[in-house]
């Protein structure tokens, strides 16, 4: 059976989120060494480098943030779904009157029986 311990998915989804934001803060500061480094001469090599890493920095911020969007939405909906199921579960208990049995007397029926059998 498939199940999900969504409280440790939640956690996951958090630090996710966490490192998105740690990301976010080490592209601006990167972006500012930039803007540093570009009053200065000769330091062309070193900004295309930079800008390199910048590129790559933003690429994996923008996955960063699809996984943890993904993470959300998939949470939100099981838990949903999950919801549901027990919902529709609780809301479809069904009551059975009780029955009468009665008992059956087949005795005749094995006289019918034996007696075809010896004929």
């Amino acid at each position: 059976m498939f199940s999900v311990i969504t409280g440790q998915v939640i956690q996951e989804c958090n630090q996710l989120e966490k490192q998105v934001s740690e990301l976010y803060e080490e592209t601006a500061e990167l972006e500012h060494v930039v803007r540093e480094l570009k009053n200065l001469s000769g330091m062309d090599n070193v900004i295309a480098g930079l800008m390199d890493c910048h590129a790559q920095m933003e690429f994996e911020d923008m996955v960063l943030k699809q996984m943890a969007q993904g993470l959300h939405k998939s949470i939100v909906n099981y838990m949903q779904c999950e919801n549901r199921i027990c919902d529709d579960a609780e809301q479809n208990v069904i009551i059975y009157e009780r029955q009468e049995i009665g008992v059956n007397d087949f005795s005749s029926v094995t006289d019918i029986l034996m007696g075809m059998e010896t004929q």
